[in-house]
């Protein structure tokens, strides 16, 4: 005779986001076997058989919250729509390849696509309000959106519809946090762990910089894109990303730059992109030496002590190549996207290829 015992239902894992603590039940599998036999001189023997059965875990539904409205996924998803660039890398980090992606993530980011195992389903061009096309998405048949860098409080109920959506959970958030987006991928896919290596292998590899470069310290960085001497921006503002990557890697960030987030400047006022370090991401095609002769440029302090680096971006230019040269060397991969667009695969990327290039600058 055999007696089995089925075992009970495992509860899942659940983490509470504002400690970034998870706690984990797990169900664990009891059998028991008892085989019973009498034996006598007068009778022969009874077999008994074992039949051990085992109930599978159930999708623990996850909610995932935003300024525009809540989502709730019931099941581990099969086919997650990217939505955003950095939202590209974050779904490549954990080994899944997304039904459709924003057509330039194809185009420029080298290291999304090194990680994939294979090519997205489906691209898409964002419409002319920045968004993307409701009719491309939702004949990719999603059933997980991430739209974590943009204000979706116009398209919020549209891509609900469609599939559950990990958004941006506070407005602050909106083109940040990555470590969050991925955190909440992790908890839909069931892989919390593997999620939190990830968020771990990217905050060590700029801890090292940190570590390994104590000559970044007490200075400052300006990243510098450049069209044309009528068209410059900051791209490390004080409170963006890039500028939180910096100062990661040990540079100080410059709280008087925080009112320059998206300001276009002119050659006149190039001086108040002035920092001990200067980059300039030349995007301009041939025109860079615009801006070597400029009067103004020339008296910035990092100028005249020769701590500048020049980066020629080859992606604006003819075939949209992502590529760059720099110190005379040429490199794979769009740099400038990497640092404007951070997510765990770019910033691993963007601090191995950007780290020497710095150093040599600094010294």
């Amino acid at each position: 005779m055999t007696v089995t015992t089925v075992p009970g239902r495992g509860v899942g894992r659940s983490r509470d986001r504002r400690t970034g603590v998870r706690t984990s039940v797990r169900s664990s599998l009891v059998a028991l076997v008892a085989t019973l036999s009498l034996v006598s001189a007068a009778c022969s023997s009874g077999d008994g058989g074992n039949d051990v059965s085992t109930a599978d875990e159930d999708f623990t539904p996850v909610t995932f919250t935003s300024p525009w409205g809540d989502s709730t996924l019931d099941a581990r998803p099969e086919r997650i729509a990217a939505v955003g660039y950095k939202d590209t890398d974050i779904v490549a980090s954990m080994g899944e390849v997304p039904v459709i992606v924003p057509e330039n993530t194809v185009k420029q980011e080298t290291w999304t696509l090194d990680a994939l195992k294979s090519d997205p389903a489906a691209t898409f061009e964002y419409t002319e309000t920045g968004m993307p096309p409701m009719e491309e998405l939702a004949a990719a048949e999603p059933d997980l959106i991430i739209a974590s860098q943009l204000d979706l409080k116009d398209v919020y109920d549209q891509l609900s519809g469609i599939a559950p959506v990990i958004a941006a959970e506070t407005q602050e958030d909106i083109a940040g946090n990555w470590q969050q987006t991925l955190i909440n991928l992790g908890e839909a896919l069931g892989e919390e762990e593997r999620a939190d290596e990830v968020v771990q292998k990217t905050e060590d590899a700029v801890a090292a910089v940190r570590k390994d470069h104590p000559e970044f310290a007490g200075r400052t960085v300006s990243l510098i894109q450049y069209f044309g001497l009528d068209e410059m921006r900051l791209l490390n503002p004080a409170g963006g990303d890039a500028a939180t990557l910096f100062s990661d890697m040990g540079f100080d960030e410059d709280a008087d730059t925080a009112d320059l987030q998206g300001v276009q400047l002119s050659g006149e006022r190039v001086d108040d992109l002035a920092a001990d370090v200067v980059i300039v991401l030349d995007n301009s095609d041939g025109r860079i030496g615009e801006l070597e002769d400029s009067a103004v440029f020339s008296s910035i302090p990092a100028v005249q002590e020769d701590r500048v680096l020049v980066i020629s971006n080859n992606a604006f230019k003819e075939g949209n190549d992502p590529s760059f040269e720099a110190n005379g060397k040429h490199y794979e991969g769009n740099l400038a996207w990497a640092v404007a667009y951070p997510g765990p695969l770019s910033t691993q990327w963007a601090v191995e290829t950007l780290t020497p290039l710095l150093a040599d600058t600094v010294n």
